[in-house]
């Protein structure tokens, strides 16, 4: 009976494990497609999700500046064009290489600006120093009491941060041979006014002179905090390097700190522009404000061996054969030297700004970039204009190599030039190519630094907050003037400002020109045939009134 039951118990098992459905190919394949289908359909819903939502964003819209009844407007009259083709015609050089500058240029300067702007020098509300041929403006709280429409209000020494503006006025040589107008005798054609300076930088200076004397005009208007305002000698020049703390920058920043300060809320110079056509398909203007700056270095590779004549050398131990094989070393690991750091810097809210105004079919690319985020980078990258705002660029500069014809050169230098992201301190970039170039190779190569400049700036990274006083002020205004059709947004400054000097007073470092060009048009940057719109001339000293006002009358401390 035990072995009958026991029997008719695994029988029953048996039959149980033979019943248990299983899955046929067919239900596998019902459930892979189900799941294909789910996860497409969830990809789509997020993809689409994002690129509505990007597309829809509103920008804050401020009231625009126009010339009417109420709104406060600077025209570009007769006399504002004369005083700034006077100005541009004042020959402020910085040569470099040693060559000294023309300092009676530069008492020219100074005269015209104390003759013309005599009201802002002597006005009760400013103080000023000219340090050397840099001037700085100070525009103080008062505590005395003064009328405004018919009340009297007492004004207290303000609490709130100072604010910087910045604004050289050295231009870099010109040579007349090379231009269809003679550089330093501006000329008008086409709406057009030529001459060095007008977009770099005394367009800016212009702007911040004319705007703040219209600004004072009004005598009952209270100052309601500290409001620097300075004008660099020498920019063009050596000012960057480190060794020097000489620089009409470094004399700002000492004053300021002389008059009690060492902390600003925020600093504005020269930097970015207004630039049409900034993407392709991109029709509105984009206003491009620099939150960060890229560094300079100069690094040499140095090989050496015993020389000798030609006629008894070998290919083995030319130095030239063995630099370049340590360059091509190097160029293939460039991404090492060199990391990408995209969607990471201001590229991203740049992208994200720009979502609106794209193409449709790039709109769901852009806005998912989670998703697509390799296939924008290696468009960036394949291009030198776009990848300089994702990494270091290196560039072999200079060869140097022989003496004669007939003789095995017995040493080679290469000069790499470096542009380094803000988010590479340059000392890093240094230590990567001497890591490479360490064990690789069975003879010597040496690597060391050039520049004199600081290897551990960009220690600050960039600041994307575009909620700060400094950037809404600068955005607002830049919406006003025109008339809301822009877009405003975070860029990288390729080249180098005074404004790196102030970030160890300020996190908020904006650099910005107001000058509007195609992206077609930036070669004349440093360039021939230097030009800017009288219309923007007239933009300028409106935004630059208005950042004026706004940023007087912030409450931001």
């Amino acid at each position: 009976m035990t072995a009958q039951k026991h029997n008719h118990t695994l029988g029953t098992e048996q039959n149980n494990t033979l019943t248990t459905p299983v899955p046929s190919k067919v239900s596998r394949k019902k459930a892979f497609l189900y799941t294909t289908v789910s996860i497409t359909v969830l990809l789509l819903s997020i993809i689409t999700g994002n690129t509505i939502y990007y597309d829809n964003l509103e920008p804050n819209v401020p009231d625009v500046c126009e010339d009417n009844d109420t709104h406060e407007f600077i025209k570009l009259t007769e006399d504002r064009k004369s005083a700034f083709k006077e100005f541009l015609s004042i020959q402020t050089v910085t040569y470099g290489n040693d060559r000294p500058r023309d300092l009676e240029e530069f008492e020219k300067y100074k005269k015209f600006v104390e003759t013309r702007y005599s009201e802002i020098l002597s006005d009760e509300r400013v103080e000023f120093y000219w340090l050397e041929y840099t001037l700085l403006i100070h525009l103080k709280p008062s505590t005395n009491s003064v009328k405004s429409d018919h009340v009297t209000k007492k004004i207290e020494n303000s609490e709130k941060l100072p604010i910087l503006f910045l604004a050289h006025i050295d231009v870099v040589p010109a040579t007349a041979e090379d231009w269809e107008f003679p550089p330093f005798n501006p000329t008008e054609d086409a709406g057009y006014v030529y001459a060095r300076g007008t977009i770099d930088n005394k367009n800016s200076a212009f702007a911040h002179f004319e705007s703040l004397e219209y600004f004072l005009k009004n005598k009952t208007r209270t100052i309601n905090r500290d409001i620097f305002v300075g004008f660099p000698e020498d920019e063009e020049g050596d000012s960057l390097d480190a060794a020097i703390v000489t620089s009409g920058a470094h004399r700002i920043k000492d004053k300021i700190r002389e008059l009690g300060w060492n902390e600003l809320d925020f600093v504005w110079d020269e930097g970015g522009c207004v630039v049409r056509e900034a993407m392709t398909g991109v029709s509105v203007p984009v206003a491009m404000v620099g939150v960060c700056e890229k560094n300079y270095m100069d690094v040499a590779v140095e090989i050496s061996s015993a020389g000798g004549h030609s006629s008894m050398s070998k290919l083995d131990e030319s130095t030239v054969l063995k630099m370049s094989k340590v360059l091509n070393h190097l160029a293939d690991n460039y991404d090492f030297i060199s990391p990408s750091y995209f969607d990471q810097g201001p590229e991203s809210p740049f992208l994200d700004n720009l979502i609106p105004h794209v193409p449709s079919y790039l709109k769901p690319i852009l806005s998912n970039r989670w998703l697509f985020g390799g296939i924008v980078e290696k468009i960036f990258l394949s291009k030198g204009t776009t990848q300089a705002l994702v990494r270091s660029i290196m560039g072999f500069t200079q060869f140097h190599a022989g003496i004669k014809n007939n003789v095995q050169p017995a040493s080679a230098k290469v000069n790499i030039n470096f542009r380094t992201h803000p988010y590479d301190q340059p000392r890093q970039v240094l230590e990567r190519i001497q890591q490479l170039v360490s064990k690789k190779f069975d003879f010597e190569v040496s690597v060391y630094n050039m520049t004199s400049l600081d290897l551990d700036y960009g220690k600050n990274g960039c600041n994307l907050d575009q909620t700060t006083l400094g950037f809404r002020t600068l955005k607002a205004n830049l919406q006003k003037v025109y008339q809301n059709d822009i877009v405003v947004t975070p860029y990288l400054t390729i080249g180098n400002t005074d404004a790196r000097k102030f970030e160890d007073m300020s996190k908020n470092v904006y650099r910005f020109s107001f000058f509007d060009y195609h992206i077609s048009d930036l070669n004349r940057f440093h360039g021939k045939n230097e030009r800017i719109l009288w219309t923007d001339v007239e933009r300028a000293l409106n935004f630059h009134f208005h950042v004026y006002d706004d940023s007087n009358e912030a409450c931001d401390v």
